[in-house]
């Protein structure tokens, strides 16, 4: 079974380092670098942001302060698949599909965008997977026709003052702009995958759409499906499933039509269950959690991506701690019925860092004593990513840590703010604790389709392959 997860990169993703001991040349690489392999192999770029950063610096030379011989082994195992979507959850809310460049979103000028980003950068991908523009049918946030009547006769002062007062209230799509975003996908999609044939290394990628109302969504999926297999699509992907990512029962509903999230089939005239019969392959955008992955690896979904990693790690604070029986309250569980039962989380903010002591390191670097335990669970990790950054220097002139010690360089401790690199070196952590999940699920559910599943094993049911309904 091969159940691809792409991460989803944006130009943000990437770390400040000093590659020479002088501190003369501070630059920026892209966050792959400190990613494990089975993490980084399958990589997700949007229309949105510019990727060049993660293509200049794939293989960028990191502080030498912070070597860790593992990191510089993983660094010479490169990317493997690349997905590039046309950036259409940035325009969701817009009634016209606008890129990045300000040109309109079709498929001409999509696959001429693809070709300046990612084609004609001759990196050796194993697999080019390209998706055909899209307008995301979904809830939008909007003004009402008068509010809009009134925001064009403001002066830009007063527009500013009123768009914050009054932020724009989401709603579902008028009949009008539902069927306009419909005949745009279906145009598109069709002539995207024409322009695709000009080069033999693109897989081309037809979205499905459904519906704002959750009762029409199946059907409407259902209908796109096949219109996409009529132009003779062979990889498809299912859109506006980020609302779902909470509510695993709707979600899965749509994909595989499965009621009894207990004892799951995949209904044979579902979009999975369509998909595995006609033996086309199927992308899910945006489920992304590590219990996702479980989800989706057991009912053989080829791919599906997301941006978890950064946002939940870098943005939100988070920490993933492994149980690994590696410290007090990190015990193995004998019968996970989850992913959730293989690790836990501990928000950064709640380990008050700003009361933390400091010592110089062997190399003359200030560097925390961080605490052993939260709340009886052992913090300490010895993953490539953290053995690198708990001894590479922070670069930033505006960390606060640089602000209290302004003649001193300090590391890029990942429990800790204060800077890009301590946030983003918590996401590089979690994806390290995301590749080790990614092998413990493969391995459950080896286990699991090999026993069977009664008495003892019944737990094992949680993580068995989803078969077909006959």
């Amino acid at each position: 079974m091969s159940s691809n997860f792409f991460v989803s990169m944006a130009p943000a993703d990437n770390i400040g380092r000093f590659p020479n001991s002088d501190e003369g040349d501070f630059g920026r690489v892209s966050l792959i670098n400190l990613f494990p392999p089975n993490v980084k192999e399958n990589l997700l770029f949007s229309m949105s942001f510019n990727s060049d950063i993660h293509y200049d610096t794939m293989t960028g030379k990191l502080d030498p302060f912070g070597a860790d011989t593992v990191l510089s082994e993983y660094q010479k195992k490169l990317p493997k698949r690349m997905f590039a979507d046309c950036g259409a959850y940035q325009f969701r809310d817009s009634p016209e599909p606008i890129l990045p460049n300000g040109s309109k979103s079709n498929a001409e000028n999509a696959w001429s965008e693809y070709k300046k980003r990612h084609l004609e950068k001759e990196y050796p991908w194993q697999e080019i997977l390209l998706c055909a523009p899209d307008h995301i049918i979904c809830r939008v946030k909007s003004y009402t026709a008068e509010e809009n009547a009134m925001i064009a006769n403001m002066t830009n002062d007063q527009k500013i003052l009123f768009e914050h007062n009054n932020p724009p209230k989401e709603r579902d799509l008028t009949t009008k702009e539902f069927e306009q975003r419909v005949e745009f996908n279906k145009k598109q999609a069709t002539a995207f995958i024409e322009a695709a044939k000009s080069d033999k290394r693109v897989t081309p990628v037809g979205v499905i759409h459904g519906h704002c109302d959750f009762d029409k969504d199946a059907e409407q999926r259902k209908k796109r499906l096949i219109e996409l297999l009529d132009d003779g699509y062979e990889y498809v992907a299912l859109g506006g499933m980020v609302p779902y990512s909470g509510n695993k029962k709707k979600a899965l509903k749509i994909i595989a039509g499965i009621d009894d999230l207990d004892n799951p089939i995949i209904a044979k005239d579902s979009i999975l269950g369509i998909c595995k019969k006609k033996e086309v392959k199927l992308h899910v955008f945006g489920l992304t959690s590590p219990d996702w992955y479980r989800w989706l690896y057991r009912l053989g979904v080829d791919s599906f991506d997301g941006s978890k990693l950064a946002t939940e790690g870098a943005v939100n604070g988070i920490y993933w701690i492994l149980n690994d029986g590696n410290g007090s309250g990190r015990d193995i569980p004998k019968r996970p019925e989850k992913v959730t039962d293989l690790y836990r989380k501990v928000n950064i903010k709640n380990l008050k860092s700003t009361d933390w002591k400091w010592e110089i390191n062997d190399n003359g670097i200030l560097s925390p004593i961080t605490p052993n335990e939260y709340k009886g669970v052992t913090l300490k990790c010895s993953c490539p990513a953290c053995t690198y950054l708990k001894s590479a220097r922070c670069p930033s002139k505006r960390c606060t840590i640089r602000k209290k010690f302004p003649n001193l360089r300090h590391t890029c401790e990942p429990l800790m703010r204060g800077s890009n690199e301590h946030n983003m070196g918590r996401a590089a952590h979690n994806a390290h604790v995301y590749g080790v999940l990614i092998e413990k699920i493969k391995q459950l559910n080896k286990e699991a389709n090999d026993a069977l599943i009664e008495g003892e094993n019944e737990w094992l049911k949680h993580w068995k392959s989803v078969e077909v309904e006959t």
